[in-house]
């Protein structure tokens, strides 16, 4: 029995499935693709491996070794299918791990790596992969942490695991990559199975949207890098009372501390008006019903589109349970108050350019 039978099982590659990609066992037909891959530097600078042959007749004896052990219940490595085109794009794998003094970890904690074409980078598939696997490891083999290390000039790799709640250790690493002439150094990161179960329900996803506004079949893990040409939805809301003030609140010293209306992004499957009253709810403890919300317009403010909203009613703001983390506090202001924030660069630019626009001067009958 292995070191860390007890805690993990030993259940092999099986295919995974998400929406836009397919991770499978390493397939004849995927190895002369890989190797095409790897043959780009922008790929291969990042990866380890005993050596790259730019000769296939040299490299693919290497390549066949490493098929047959593709289907073996200790080997944790996929291909990356993009569905849509049926076609490899890339490699994940989850392998065994070494300490400091090079000695093989407990069988549970475990190294993570991937790549992808460089033709498909940028496009979210990194990040898609790696949860497909993450969460198999994690849910379903069983392993209790990862260790990993990633270069500091890759970002694109170690942003993937950021995102994901690995914790990055106050130390670094110099690693000889396969191709280069130096070592590198890289922040070095871990995250238990504890870890990865509370972070990955803190991960929030995004629908796309072309520019008519029209929602494509993709998502996103909000703050992923866009395409050209895609776009997300907020969705903002200015509440007026009785006496003619609009509720600001101020945001959060680790937001910028800057003031603002209610509103942020609306979540894959998620409508602009859930998205309100999920904030207000959120941030100031306030249930409104969808219903109550007027819809005003929408405007593309550069990369998002936001859905504009008004509601009038009287909040007692003595008895809002404030969001700490995203509001520092919150008050009643007039049209000059708020005009004033705006003309010293105290408010959120957009939701400044959204009050101007449509609230500044006008009779709340014309709203």
């Amino acid at each position: 029995m292995k070191e860390g039978a007890l805690l993990m099982k030993y259940i092999g590659s099986k295919v995974l499935e998400s929406e836009n990609l397919i991770l499978r066992p390493i397939k004849e037909e995927d190895l002369k693709v890989i190797w095409n891959i790897l043959c780009d530097i922008d790929v291969a600078k990042y990866y380890l491996v005993g050596k790259i042959n730019y000769n296939w007749d040299q490299e693919k004896e290497w390549q066949y070794k490493k098929l047959e052990r593709a289907l073996n219940d200790d080997v944790f490595q996929w291909s990356i299918i993009l569905k849509t085109k049926n076609e490899y794009i890339g490699q994940v794998s989850c392998q065994s791990s070494y300490d400091e003094s090079g000695n093989k970890n407990n069988d549970s904690i475990r190294d993570v790596g991937w790549f992808l074409d460089s033709r498909y980078q940028g496009m979210g598939f990194g990040t898609e992969a790696a949860k497909l696997m993450l969460d198999y490891m994690f849910y379903e083999v069983g392993i209790e942490k990862i260790e990993t290390c990633a270069a500091i000039e890759n970002p694109a790799s170690w942003k993937i695991m950021e995102k994901f709640g690995f914790r990055r250790l106050n130390k670094t690493k110099l690693i000889k990559y396969t191709i280069q002439t130096k070592k590198t150094e890289c922040y070095c990161y871990e995250i238990t199975k504890e870890k990865y179960t509370k972070s990955e329900s803190k991960i929030e996803y995004l629908n796309l949207y072309d520019n008519k506004k029209n929602k494509t079949n993709k998502k996103i893990i909000r703050g992923e890098r866009l395409n050209i040409g895609d776009h997300i939805l907020i969705a903002v809301v200015f509440i007026k009372n009785k006496d003619g003030k609009y509720l600001i609140q101020k945001t959060s010293k680790e937001k910028g501390g800057l003031y603002s209306s209610t509103g942020g992004h609306v979540l894959y499957n998620e409508t602009s008006k859930d998205a309100i009253t999920r904030e207000l709810k959120e941030e100031l403890g306030i249930e409104i019903k969808k219903e109550k919300l007027k819809y005003i317009d929408d405007i593309l403010l550069g990369i998002p589109f936001a859905d504009i909203y008004y509601l009038e009613e009287d909040i007692d703001i003595n008895k809002l349970s404030l969001q700490k983390e995203e509001v520092d506090s919150v008050s009643y202001m007039s049209e000059d108050e708020i005009y004033n924030l705006i003309l010293q660069e105290k408010m959120t630019k957009s939701h400044g350019l959204i009050f101007m626009n449509y609230f500044m001067n006008i009779d709340s009958s014309d709203i």
